[in-house]
């Protein structure tokens, strides 16, 4: 992270964004963590779309990190970032690993992520 200029209290607050994870969530998060850093997302950003990876923990936190890396990697600003992830965690895990995938594709045919959400959203209110 010093490597990419950011200073030590940016450093430490994005530490502390980690929280409370085990190791496998912990891997996860630096490796998303890295990407974002790389790609030059700033300090702030990266903080706060660390701490809403932390509501999807355990076996969800792959997928859901695999979409931030693909958003990140496609040019998609934090707030896009951060909604999406919000729209994620209101699915039942069951339904998650499709989702992501379905997620993941409409990001790369560059589908904007107003849309996205919206799409979300209509599956979750049509399954009900």
């Amino acid at each position: 992270m010093v490597e990419h200029d950011l200073d030590g209290r940016d450093i430490e607050r994005i530490l502390g964004a980690l929280g409370d994870c085990s190791k496998h969530e912990l891997a996860a998060k630096l490796d998303t963590l890295q990407l974002m850093v790389e790609h030059g997302v700033d300090a702030k950003d990266t903080e706060r779309l660390l701490r809403a990876l932390s509501d999807h923990p355990g076996e969800e936190l792959a997928g859901v990190t695999s979409v931030v890396k693909s958003m990140v990697e496609n040019g998609v600003d934090a707030r896009n970032i951060e909604r999406l992830l919000c729209a994620l965690r209101e699915r039942p895990e069951h339904e998650l690993a499709d989702v992501v995938g379905a997620v993941q594709r409409m990001v790369e045919e560059g589908i904007e992520a107003e849309d996205i959400e919206k799409s979300l959203r209509a599956r979750r209110e049509y399954a009900e």
